[in-house]
């Protein structure tokens, strides 16, 4: 025989021996019996007994505990529905920036670490990507329509640290760290490291800041600022990462490399992620 809990509407199974008084499985309320005899046989014949719910006896444990089946299931359902949305933004998030967040914008493309507060880095710029017009909606060049003369420079403290060589008509700048002639010439030890490195060379702190600037070179007008990008030691990280930029500037690629690194294996870094001549 089954009954219905009176509190939470649970179907419930009673055995022939059930006994008067007893709590839902579901919400723990309280439920009594009504005993009667079927077939006007005794009460004491438990195999003929029958049972109603007395609900003028029967107490929930309290107004906080009752729970209907359905209302479980719908529990149930929001909380998957929760946690799978939760997986399908993150997921979003993720194919849209990486670990952006947890990196102040950075999106980590090569991953090797932490930087080291007190360290020295070596970090080059990989990639300069700019918008095809100014912010204005003019063309870099008013003569020819032609792309910017780009080139970037690191500053640190308002000093300019290193000036890059110049990407012509290019809205995607492309540098590698070496160039097959530095190979060369570092494997013949006519030059060492730091004069074939293609970027610049940083002792960095937790409060180090710095930025990088991206110009259009206009020859014999002042060059175009076009947009930078702002660093700083929590944000960064050793290997490559990619950072949005201001003004006309989409993003800059960057790479970070410690000064100590064997050069075997900074060559081979920079070979693996495609940044060598």
């Amino acid at each position: 025989m089954k009954i219905e809990c009176p509190h939470c509407d649970q179907r419930i199974a009673l055995d022939d021996d059930a006994p008067t008084i007893f709590e839902c499985p579901t919400c723990s309320g309280q439920i009594k019996l009504r005993v009667y005899a079927s077939n006007q046989r005794e009460p004491e014949d438990y195999a003929m007994r029958e049972y109603e719910v007395d609900e003028s006896d029967s107490q929930p444990l309290d107004e906080g505990s009752k729970s209907s089946p359905k209302s479980v299931i719908w529990v149930i359902v929001g909380v998957l529905v929760i946690v799978m949305g939760g997986t399908l933004l993150g997921s979003l998030w993720r194919s849209n920036g990486g670990d952006s967040d947890s990196h102040g914008g950075l999106n980590i493309e090569s991953d090797a670490g932490p930087l080291e507060s007190g360290k020295s880095y070596r970090l080059s710029v990989v990639e300069v990507d700019v918008h095809e017009r100014r912010a204005d909606g003019r063309s870099w060049d008013s003569l020819n329509e032609s792309a910017p003369d780009l080139y970037y420079a690191f500053e640190m403290k308002g000093v300019r640290l290193y000036r890059s060589s110049t990407q012509k008509d290019r809205v995607l700048g492309v540098w590698k760290a070496f160039d097959a002639p530095s190979l060369v010439s570092l494997s013949t030890k006519k030059n060492n490291l730091d004069e074939i490195w293609q970027g610049a060379t940083m002792r960095l702190y937790h409060d180090s800041t710095f930025v990088i600037k991206v110009f259009d070179n206009d020859g014999l007008t002042p060059d175009d600022f076009i947009g930078d990008c702002k660093f700083d030691f929590k944000k960064c990280r050793v290997g490559i990462v990619t950072h949005p930029g201001t003004g006309s500037l989409k993003s800059i690629k960057l790479m970070v490399i410690p000064l100590d690194m064997d050069t075997a294996e900074m060559i081979e870094f920079c070979r693996k992620n495609n940044v060598l001549y």
